[in-house]
């Protein structure tokens, strides 16, 4: 028994070191394991987390990148509409164009026509004498006598009656006084329009205005240059009689030399005058004389010749301007009104599609930034969706090889 026991006693030894060692592999077979488990799944929960961080970004970015597109799109879809506007005030602008250009034509015929007219139906004017009384009769004694009587009525009329011829009375009693009267009954055949003349007041007296152009006739700057002399001779009649009555201005002298700038272009109008307007020679210029401005005639008593006893001479009477032309002028008074008014809608209709067209140009001046920075955006939500693609490769390969 005590052989056994000390046998026994010497394997015991050999037998723990063993175990011992057993125990030790082991351990260092599970620690190694479990260190291995530890960091690979601490190098994953890593990858998830940037994953998670990856796609909160790249969802942020197209969240952005959304909105951005929409009000681009806003933006695009205003512009579109103010296009889609502006196109029928185009075509109308274009229409106006063409109905001012027609206009005008019109009117340029008509004030070919007229000039035509006026040029083959106006005489040639001559002076004819005007005296009161050019001859009487001289079987009757004591004519001269009429004069020495002419301040008493009664003398005048009771002096030098011849029963016998039955002629009757041989003196007549004016009385005198003052009267108005149209200038082209007092300067009768030197009234109307002359051409290549300017008005003169030196020998009339009287006042002027000077220097009326565009902007004093109803005009915008170059708008005169369309305008012939007897268009803005009309232009000018209307400002006078505005100003001064059709009776009360004496004339106007009208500038329109062709190749002059539209700021030379104008009119003079000359008023309170009491005398008829001289006229000079002048290129270019045109003195209009109105037959309708009154003068005041202050006259004398006259003690004259009956006229049954004398031989008048009646004045001469100027000549009336020429019926045939009288309806070419209504037409052509209609035509520069259709003309003025065509221009005036081709204008207005001008300024409001300039208004629209720098309008489209503000909003596509806004709009670029806008696009620059939604392609920014797209870039940034490119990169971050790659990144976030990148990290999740990663994390699946993480997890297939833990």
């Amino acid at each position: 028994m005590s052989k056994i026991m000390s046998k026994s006693c010497k394997k015991f030894p050999y037998w723990m070191f063993g175990t011992l060692f057993f125990l030790i592999l082991l351990g260092l077979v599970f620690g190694i394991y479990n260190v291995r488990e530890s960091f690979t799944e601490g190098s994953c929960s890593r990858l998830e987390g940037n994953h998670t961080n990856a796609i909160k970004a790249s969802n942020d970015a197209f969240s952005k990148y959304n909105r951005k597109i929409i009000q681009v799109q806003i933006m695009k879809q205003r512009i579109a509409r103010e296009r889609h506007q502006l196109w029928p005030h185009v075509i109308q602008l274009r229409k106006l164009s063409k109905t001012f250009q027609e206009n005008k034509a019109n009117q340029n015929q008509i004030k070919k026509q007229l000039d035509e007219c006026i040029i083959n139906t106006t005489p040639v004017s001559t002076q004819a004498p005007n005296p009161e009384y050019e001859e009487c009769n001289s079987s009757f004694d004591g004519i001269g006598s009429c004069d020495s009587k002419k301040n008493d009525k009664t003398k005048c009329e009771k002096s030098y009656e011849n029963t016998e011829s039955g002629i009757g009375q041989y003196c007549t009693f004016t009385p005198g006084g003052s009267s108005f009267k149209p200038q082209s009954e007092v300067y009768p055949g030197r009234t109307g329009y002359k051409t290549g003349h300017d008005c003169n007041k030196a020998n009339s007296g009287g006042k002027v205005e000077m220097n009326l152009r565009a902007q004093h006739l109803g005009l915008v700057g170059k708008q005169i240059m369309d305008l012939d002399h007897n268009q803005i001779l009309e232009k000018c009649k209307k400002v006078a009689e505005e100003k001064y009555d059709k009776n009360g201005y004496s004339g106007i002298s009208v500038y329109a030399k062709p190749s002059s700038p539209w700021f030379t272009r104008g009119c003079d109008i000359f008023y309170d005058q009491n005398k008829l307007l001289e006229t000079v020679t002048a290129d270019s210029k045109n003195c209009y004389v109105n037959p309708d401005y009154e003068f005041k005639v202050d006259s004398n008593p006259k003690c004259r010749p009956s006229d049954n006893m004398c031989n008048t001479a009646p004045a001469p009477t100027p000549s009336p301007s020429p019926s045939s032309c009288s309806s070419l002028e209504e037409s052509h008074i209609r035509a520069i009104s259709a003309s003025d008014n065509a221009l005036k809608q081709f204008n207005q209709k001008k300024s409001q599609v300039k208004r629209m067209r720098q309008n489209i140009k503000k909003l596509q001046r806004d709009l670029r930034p806008h696009v620059k920075e939604l392609n920014e955006l797209r870039k940034t939500f490119r990169e971050k969706k790659a990144n976030q693609n990148q990290i999740k490769k990663q994390l699946d390969e993480c997890i297939k090889n833990n």
